[in-house]
């Protein structure tokens, strides 16, 4: 598969130099060069055999196989003439990465303290955009401050006594708090990211040197599922959550499928289940089978209330079922850090494991994600299959929906996924996010976007009335 693109005439980098295709091809390399990081996953990289110039303003990218997602790739280029000559061991330690003085943007970065960084307006962000439908003018604020704070209670209060204008970084945990905000605008929508907890599959298991008590037990994977007290962590959140089924969501309206139903919480079936199932209730509660006792650590990212919530709500239900379940909680580093560098989920050292996954508008997304060949390991270190999914349903219609560009029968085949993962239930989802706003109503032209992109996707829009 062959992809073209033509940049528009006239683009140029904060610094007046021209925006040309060699850019393009210069980051393509820069990402996908061995032991290079820098900054960017190669989900999808590795499927391009190379990039190439065509005339002035066009560059092609050969693919060796069909990719309908290319269009998550390149979401950013680096300037070639500002970073061709660090030689590959010094181009990821370089200052650029904390401090880029070379842009695309509508912004440059003026300033970067430790409470906060200050943005100033890019003179030729507009160079080559005019007649674009959006983001085709200079940034309408000369400049941008983000600031950090020691809480979200904190931002909160400084929301309300109009020193700050936004607070893009709320999570569900704060529904009730804002909604007693007033002279606030809250705004809410669904998000493309889901909140989980993953079951892994490897045996032995890293953490223990075991085989994990689900595994080759789907009756257990289900009764985990059945008691989950979801509807019990909306309350506790404030409500408003959007219903899960699958990681396709329902804002990709045209690969999902509605039919497949939203998890239950349902204990009583979930008891009956168990006992069907030969897990016998001991003297201590634990329920035993063949020997073995019903136990294992529920693992999440430390510091971090809303998962310290989910995580007793969770360990208290599992509790009920007669499983003897341990919290344990990692640095936020350690827990997502790569293969190389020994990271908790990447090296499948838990039994499981709770976070969210942020996804791409493509479902495609799912494949580095759930795909048997997508586990992480010395040879491929950037995969996320940090469940070790291996469902050759899943395999299945997960391939079918990378092998075609055809969106009817890619829908057909994204619609199977959601049935393929429900049954598996390498991952039990939990609830779907939600993108959270708050922002001065004399912030004009602030729009949520619940995609990666986030809530400062249209900073070049945004003004202050008044």
């Amino acid at each position: 598969m062959d992809v073209t693109y033509q940049l528009r005439t006239g683009l140029a980098w904060s610094d007046g130099q021209p925006i040309t295709p060699d850019d393009v091809i210069f980051t393509f390399q820069a990402i996908t060069a061995a032991n290079l990081a820098v900054g960017a996953g190669q989900e999808g990289y590795e499927l391009i055999t190379s990039v190439e110039r065509v005339g002035p303003n066009g560059v092609v990218l050969h693919f060796r196989s069909v990719f309908p997602a290319f269009r998550n790739l390149f979401s950013a280029i680096l300037p070639r003439h500002r970073l061709q000559g660090l030689t590959p061991d010094k181009l990821a330690a370089d200052p650029y990465w904390s401090k880029p003085d070379v842009v695309s943007g509508a912004f440059l970065v003026q300033d970067v303290a430790r409470d906060h960084v200050t943005l100033r307006r890019n003179p030729h962000y507009a160079d080559g955009r005019s007649g674009m439908p959006f983001l085709g003018h200079p940034a309408y604020t000369d400049q941008v401050v983000f600031r950090a704070f020691p809480s979200r209670q904190a931002v909160l209060a400084a929301l309300k006594a109009g020193d700050v204008q936004a607070d893009v970084d709320l999570t569900e945990r704060e529904l009730t708090t804002v909604a007693r905000l007033r002279g606030i605008d809250v705004k809410l929508a669904p998000a493309l990211a889901y909140e989980q907890v993953s079951l892994n599959q490897a045996s032995p298991n890293p953490a223990t040197g075991t085989s994990p008590p689900w595994i080759g037990d789907a009756t257990l994977r289900e009764a985990l599922d059945l008691g989950m007290d979801r509807p019990g962590i909306v309350r506790r959140l404030g409500g408003g959550l959007p219903p899960t089924a699958t990681p396709v969501a329902p804002l990709i309206a045209w690969a999902y499928d509605a039919s497949v139903a939203a998890p239950a919480y349902d204990l009583d079936r979930a008891k009956r289940m168990l006992d069907q199932d030969g897990w016998v209730s001991g003297p201590d509660g634990v329920r035993v089978k063949n020997g073995r006792k019903l136990a294992f650590t529920l693992t999440a990212a430390s510091g971090q209330q809303l998962r310290a919530i989910e995580q007793e709500m969770l360990v208290a239900g599992w509790r009920k079922l007669g499983a003897d379940v341990t919290i344990d909680v990692q640095p936020v580093a350690q827990l997502f850090a790569s293969f190389e560098q020994g990271g908790v989920l990447a090296r499948g050292a838990y039994e499981a494991a709770l976070w969210s996954w942020i996804m791409p508008p493509d479902p495609d997304s799912e494949y580095d994600i759930l795909h048997s060949s997508a586990t992480p390991t010395s040879g491929r270190p950037s995969s996320e299959n940090y469940s070790r999914c291996h469902d050759q349903a899943v395999d299945q219609s997960l391939d079918h929906g990378r092998a075609t560009l055809d969106q009817s029968k890619r829908a057909a085949a994204y619609r199977a996924f959601q049935v393929a993962y429900a049954s598996a239930r390498c991952e039990l989802p939990l609830y779907r996010r939600l993108d959270v706003g708050a922002v001065s109503p004399a912030l004009r032209n602030f729009a949520l976007n619940p995609s990666p992109a986030g809530n400062t996707w249209n900073l070049p829009d945004w003004w202050l009335a008044g």
